[in-house]
């Protein structure tokens, strides 16, 4: 009995200790995994904020935090209520954006196998709902989410309880992103420029971990931005996806 009791204490003395050092070595070991980005997303992001989000600070890691929490950055994603594509776009919403953008023809289908046209729709359209709400980013994510009507509950001290969740999961996906990426991120347009056919500057940029940065990030913060759990809705572009414990293997390996 000595025995078997010494064994499970090593046992679960040793869990502990190495649940620890994941913890603490977390930010490190895991942060390209827990807050991927792509060149290619990195650029258009870029792209599309230097266009559309005058004013608003921190705009790429912002829309990271965003399509993360959307669709775990899967071109092809569906919503149960559907919504497509990597900024989870309800059709009518998007054809509307369409519209206002000059983007013709256009299928809300298209956002579904287009990554440049889904990030650029994105990126106007929260952009604009933030700087509707003068330059609040919480309102904006809440009206991305729920529309108007959610924004006025919201001030009126009766808030609809999935769409803050929504709004702080991407708030909290923000920092995360931009704790790991850093100046890769925010200050892509320090690389070269080159001019694409559409007019539209385009920037030389690599996203990698930044380790200064991660060296001044919480470990609470990183691990709180990457199992952020929040119910989301579909009433515009939500894509109502729930995040958080219930779907950590989406959050560890997004897309799978």
């Amino acid at each position: 009995m000595g025995m078997r009791l010494r064994f499970f204490s090593i046992l679960i003395g040793s869990l502990v200790f190495v649940g620890l050092l994941g913890f603490v070595l977390g930010p490190v070991l895991f942060a390209s995994i827990a807050f991927p980005l792509e060149k290619a997303d990195a650029v258009e992001i870029n792209n599309w904020t230097s266009q559309y989000c005058s004013g608003i600070s921190n705009p790429n890691s912002l829309m990271a935090g965003l399509i993360m929490t959307e669709s775990g950055w899967r071109t092809d994603a569906r919503s149960g209520a559907g919504a497509v594509g990597l900024t989870q776009f309800m059709p009518s919403t998007a054809v509307g954006v369409a519209r206002q953008l000059g983007v013709s023809p256009f299928s809300p289908s298209d956002l579904l196998t287009n990554r440049t046209l889904a990030i650029r729709f994105g990126v106007y359209y929260v952009c604009a709902r933030i700087q509707d709400y003068g330059g609040n980013v919480t309102k904006g994510l809440i009206a991305y989410n729920g529309g108007g009507g959610a924004v006025v509950s919201y001030e009126l001290g009766f808030p609809i309880r999935s769409t803050v969740g929504y709004a702080n999961t991407i708030l909290s996906r923000q920092k995360g992103y931009a704790a790991v990426y850093g100046a890769n991120l925010e200050k892509a347009v320090s690389g070269a420029t080159t001019t694409s056919s559409n007019g539209i500057a385009q920037f030389t940029v690599q996203p990698k971990v930044d380790v200064a940065s991660l060296a001044t990030t919480s470990i609470f913060d990183f691990w709180r931005g990457w199992l952020a759990s929040a119910p989301q809705t579909d009433a515009v572009a939500g894509s109502g996806n729930t995040g958080g414990l219930t779907n950590f293997w989406q959050n560890l390996l997004p897309g799978q």
